[in-house]
């Protein structure tokens, strides 16, 4: 009977074992080559400092929403061509999108507006690219001394524009992740500790918190597939 239960415990035990394995590989399978990270320059910042290296990046800096949910508008070199924005994160082939935008019109565009065009973003990309899974990444919050210098801009105005956009990944099915855990003060700043001298951008150690907070969002996302 002693055995009998420790050779059920034993299998047990390596069942686990499997499916732990079998998730860490699911989730380094969606941050290798089959997947696209698409944004403006703060997921360009996470492309310079190599945090995902096999990985695509589709990034232009000072890029808005507007002209990103635009499948008309060309404004992405390619080769020896210039493609729109979403034509561009198509020709990496992607399995798995990740896309950071936002932050360059938080200043001066009313989030509703901008909502209604993430959302026109979105039907264009399960449109154009369909076998893609897409995930969202919330705005990050900037540091308080960058929101004092910036007029129109401010975290309290970030976190609405990130409620509504968790909002609007509910009801087209999708996720949204907040990837900032680590990186704000008690006031719910950019901590400048992991702020670039702008105030804005990060710091190497921020894309590598970046990168974590992406793996386990994704590792319990996997893990609930499984169960």
């Amino acid at each position: 009977m002693i055995l009998l239960t420790l050779s059920i415990f034993s299998s047990a035990k390596t069942a686990q074992a499997a499916s732990a394995e079998t998730i860490k590989k699911k989730v380094n399978n969606m941050l290798g080559s089959k997947a696209t990270f698409a944004g403006d320059s703060l997921m360009q910042a996470v492309f310079n400092y190599s945090v995902f290296p096999k990985s695509d990046f589709v990034c232009k800096i000072g890029l808005n929403i507007i002209n990103a949910s635009d499948p008309t508008k060309k404004i992405i070199p390619w080769g020896d061509k210039t493609v729109s924005y979403i034509k561009a994160i198509k020709n990496t082939s992607p399995k798995y999108i990740y896309v950071m935008l936002g932050a360059n019109q938080i200043a001066w565009l009313d989030n509703d507006v901008a909502i209604s065009y993430y959302e026109k973003f979105i039907d264009n990309v399960f449109h154009r690219i369909p076998k893609a899974k897409l995930f969202l990444v919330c705005v990050a919050p900037a540091t308080e001394e960058y929101c004092s210098t910036h007029e129109g801009f401010s975290n309290s105005k970030v976190r609405k524009f990130n409620k509504m956009l968790k909002a609007l990944a509910r009801k087209k099915g999708i996720k949204c992740y907040n990837l900032t855990e680590g990186m704000l003060d008690s006031k719910g700043n950019l901590n400048p500790s992991y702020a670039a001298p702008d105030g804005l951008h990060w710091t190497a150690d921020g894309a590598k918190l970046f990168k974590k907070n992406l793996r386990n969002k994704l590792k319990k996302y996997v893990t609930k597939q499984y169960s």
